[in-house]
């Protein structure tokens, strides 16, 4: 009888963590498409040139807006130097469960993207760049962000729950960069940051169970669809 009331129990948790997250996100892609107000600000771009080797893999129209700005780069060499240190003062299998807890972090650098291509957007139409090749991209790009993650997951834990997490958080970090863009102000910013730390925290708990963290991506995906189909709308 107890089992019974425990996997009850388990269950009830894991649709209300479910919910918590769907609810979180509508409340964002409302904000996003209704209450957004244009604020009129300079802007400074916060990017650095430099190219990268030539490949496409659908990656072309959207990875070099996230690779190059100022937040991308900070976290990586926060993320490497962490990881270099530990690598050289703990033992291998301690550095790879650093790396499953690190590497997620990452991912927040979608929170840059609205920001990047804020000035870009409008011409998008003009490179052939449609709605769905530009989703598309940002999937595969978070992909790519998050192979290392994928495979110290696959060697450690024989599971892909950390690189679903993982890829969700980046989703998440665009579409409430979207909502809340940082360029617009401090408290965007602010709001923006603790957003996506509740977002982590929420589906961190649901790390063991793969197929909420799927169902949350698809979320997601429809959720970042409407919002550029909007802002395409809107800009161009």
């Amino acid at each position: 009888m107890m089992i019974g009331n425990s996997s009850l129990s388990l269950f009830e948790s894991v649709i209300n963590y479910f919910c918590f997250v769907v609810i979180t996100l509508l409340v964002v892609v409302v904000l996003s498409l209704r209450l957004r107000v244009d604020i009129t600000t300079s802007r400074k771009m916060r990017f650095f040139k430099y190219t990268i080797p030539g490949f496409d893999f659908g990656l072309q129209p959207t990875m070099l807006s996230l690779v190059r700005n100022r937040l991308f780069i900070y976290l990586s060499g926060m993320l490497l130097l962490l990881i270099t240190i530990s690598f050289i003062q703990a033992t291998k299998e301690n550095t790879l469960q650093l790396c499953l807890f690190l590497l997620p972090a990452i991912n927040i650098v979608g929170l840059s993207y609205y920001d990047t291509t804020f000035e870009l957007r409008r011409l998008y139409p003009f490179y052939r760049i449609s709605v769905f090749r530009e989703i598309k991209s940002l999937i595969m790009v978070g992909i790519t962000l998050n192979m290392p993650l994928l495979i110290i997951a696959l060697f450690e834990l024989q599971d892909i729950g950390d690189f679903i997490f993982g890829l969700d958080i980046f989703l998440a970090s665009i579409v409430i960069g979207f909502a809340f863009p940082r360029e617009q102000g401090v408290l965007n910013e602010t709001i923006s940051a603790i957003l996506i730390i509740i977002i982590a925290i929420v589906l961190l708990s649901l790390v063991v169970f793969p197929w909420i963290l799927w169902g949350v991506s698809l979320c997601l995906g429809v959720i970042l669809w409407l919002i550029l189909k909007n802002e395409r709308r809107l800009r161009c």
